[in-house]
């Protein structure tokens, strides 16, 4: 059924009212419509001021982990993952968290009977189509007798369309357009779905207009302002070109004008001169006049030429000025982007002989973050990359846990790790309860999993060593991120944040002995290798 108030309220009073004795809770029979989640997931999936260009796979993943888990835990994560990563979809998150609507369609909060949360049937096209057919039948505030004799007719009509069917004849089932009355009545508020628009997602209160929308606006009006100066300079141009080619226009009707001047001078001395004196003059006639012809068409190609060259100088100009300002605007945002992490995470200074010992660019390094240490400071530490928080490092586990089991075998026979070790390592996710060393971050099967699990290479500092881990199983993306960088110094991981163009700014540790000639032997993906191999020292 579909979310909204009117509709659950009015299931519950009916059946409180049809079985008063009954020990079934009512709320463990409301179902929600599957299909009415996807539909809002998508409507807000393709809301580019809510979820990014090109995060759209990962708003719907986390969706899909909200409404797949099967532990308050895991759906809390996915929930509180899907607030950092996509903040504009608070008032969303907040709708469809409400415990009467979380109850019908969550599986984590465990109220819907067991056989109706498995049972697969959602919806059909038809189903959909009888529901709308009985909206438009019904009518309101009318007597059920009346409601009841519309549905026997929907129900008779139906029946003869499918005897018409049954003896081959067709069926006209095109709906007449309808011309749409114009409804004077108040707007209605559907309370049966969850905010999805951008204006409902984003409105602040008051009139509608927050400062965010004034300053698009003033940012919109020096653009306008700037494309009007562009545009007027370009107009000067072409204002400067049709004068040119006026005043070449006018230096050709003058040098017309001489030839016809000459040429009447030229017949009068012809008609006073005999036959052989109009010979010569015919003759010399037609030498000035090719002579004229050439000069001109030499003026008039050398005008041509200057013409497209100005033309070309322009537009080089014009694309000179565009890249710079690109190049500026990205230059800017990069720097606003590093500002803003070291704020948030509130990084602190990587100390001058750690900088000098690994040999780190300090262009590339934004800074050094010290999580808790409680036992869980690998994870923390790779969490405060991973997800800007260290608060996340269950969900490092979760993801790690997957991949482990999902490549069970690889793990086991092909990189020989200590399978049941990391098994128990990962499970272990209790906070505020001491951990044993048995338990902590490992510097050797604990990397590669990581590396593989987000498909991003890991890199290990500590006092006495260094190395670099790289997937096995995949290719990297199209614009790989820097690596994950981890500080081991007494015990206690540190995580090294660093910025996005890190990749070629610094020369990595060697990779990890034997990777190439691994995966190579068992014909599994070098791409990682190709790209760290000229970056990473021998």
């Amino acid at each position: 059924m579909d979310f909204s108030l009117a509709q659950r309220d009015g299931f519950l009073l009916a059946f409180q009212q049809t079985f008063p004795f009954s020990k079934i809770d009512p709320q463990s029979l409301l179902k929600g419509c599957y299909h009415h989640w996807c539909q809002s997931v998508q409507r807000l999936a393709s809301n580019h001021a809510v979820v990014a260009p090109g995060r759209e796979t990962d708003f719907e993943d986390l969706a899909s982990m909200m409404y797949n888990s099967r532990g308050e835990k895991s759906f809390e994560l996915a929930v509180q993952q899907m607030r950092i990563d996509f903040p504009n979809s608070e008032r969303w998150l907040k709708w469809w968290t409400q415990s009467g609507v979380a109850a019908m369609i969550f599986q984590s909060k465990g109220i819907l009977k067991e056989e109706l949360q498995e049972n697969s049937t959602r919806t059909t096209n038809g189903v959909e189509a009888f529901h709308r057919d009985l909206y438009r039948i019904v009518q309101q505030k009318k007597p059920i007798i009346d409601t009841l004799k519309q549905i026997f007719s929907y129900l008779q009509c139906t029946g003869s369309f499918f005897q018409r069917i049954d003896i081959g004849a067709k069926i006209n089932d095109k709906m007449k357009p309808r011309i749409k009355k114009r409804n004077l009545k108040p707007k209605f508020v559907n309370d049966g779905r969850a905010p999805d628009t951008t204006k409902e997602l984003l409105a602040t209160g008051g009139d509608g207009k927050n400062k965010e929308e004034e300053k698009e606006r003033e940012r919109g009006g020096k653009k306008k302002s700037e494309g009007a100066g562009k545009r007027k300079s370009g107009e000067d141009g072409r204002m400067k070109s049709e004068e040119e080619e006026r005043k070449r226009s006018e230096e050709e009707e003058e040098e017309e004008e001489e030839e016809e001047e000459e040429e009447e001078e030229e017949e009068e001395e012809k008609k006073k001169g005999g036959k052989e004196g109009d010979r010569a003059n015919e003759e010399m006639r037609k030498q000035q006049s090719s002579e004229r012809r050439r000069k001109l068409t030499e003026k008039l190609a050398q005008g041509r030429d200057l013409l497209k060259q100005q033309k070309k100088k322009e537009a080089l100009e014009r694309q000179s000025r565009k890249r710079k300002q690109n190049e500026g605007d990205a230059q800017a945002k990069k720097k606003r982007v590093n500002e803003w992490t070291i704020a948030r995470l509130d990084l602190r200074p990587v100390p001058g002989g750690v900088m000098t010992k690994f040999n780190l660019d300090q262009a590339a390094v934004l800074g050094m973050y010290d999580p808790k240490a409680d036992g869980h400071c690998g994870w923390r530490a790779a969490s405060v990359v991973l997800n800007g928080t260290e608060q996340e490092w269950p969900l490092v586990k979760v993801c790690m846990d997957a991949i482990l089991k999902k490549h069970s075998e690889f793990y086991r026979y092909g990189l020989r790790v200590e399978y049941d070790d990391l098994l128990r390592m990962l499970s272990h996710q209790t906070e505020g309860v001491g951990v044993f060393s048995n338990n902590y971050f490992e510097t050797l099967d604990c990397p590669r999993l990581l590396a593989e699990a987000y498909n991003r290479p890991v890199v290990i500092y500590s006092d006495d060593s260094q190395m670099t881990y790289l997937p096995h199983l995949q290719e990297p993306p199209p614009s790989p991120q820097s690596p994950i960088v981890l500080y081991l110094s007494a015990f206690h991981f540190r995580a090294i944040v660093l910025d996005e163009e890190a990749i070629t700014k610094i020369q990595w540790p060697p990779i990890y002995p034997g990777y190439y000639q691994f995966n190579k032997d068992l014909n599994l993906p070098l791409g990682w290798y190709d790209l760290y191999a000229p970056v990473c020292r021998t």
